[in-house]
């Protein structure tokens, strides 16, 4: 599963080489609510092809309001905080947003967008903290 957080800049790193076609490519993600079935998509970054051959580390940047011209430089709005369904399409065109029109369809899964990058855990602070020992005789 994909973590994405809102208003910041992602890393996300996948294994596309494997069912990659083209030995030039982009990769277009398309992204669907699983609640709301709201779908956008955007083009996404290669910001490190040091191991391509295995492992493709990609950068998205989510902000609201997104443009299209910013979509196709790797920026995308999930504005609806949640799961999504993802899918990863390869192709030669570091423009097109329609999957329709992309050369190769690498994978799928799930993506959580969440709005904060830092977990926060509530304390339970009302037990005793004292102890009582049973010594075996009454």
């Amino acid at each position: 599963m994909l973590l994405i957080t809102e208003g910041a800049i992602n890393t996300i790193c996948a294994t596309l080489q494997e069912r990659a076609t083209l030995t030039t490519h982009q990769f277009l993600f398309v992204f669907t609510n699983d609640a709301t079935k709201e779908s956008t998509s955007c083009v996404a970054v290669i910001s490190d092809a040091t191991y391509s051959y295995r492992i493709t580390q990609l950068t998205i940047t989510e902000k609201s309001n997104a443009t299209t011209a910013e979509r196709k430089a790797g920026s995308v709005s999930l504005q609806t905080p949640g799961v999504w369904h993802y899918q990863i399409y390869e192709q030669a065109d570091s423009t097109n947003l329609d999957y329709t029109l992309a050369t190769t369809f690498i994978e799928e899964g799930k993506c959580l967008v969440s709005k904060s990058s830092t977990a926060t855990f509530d304390e339970y602070s009302g037990a005793s903290s004292s102890t009582t020992a049973y010594s075996g005789n009454s």
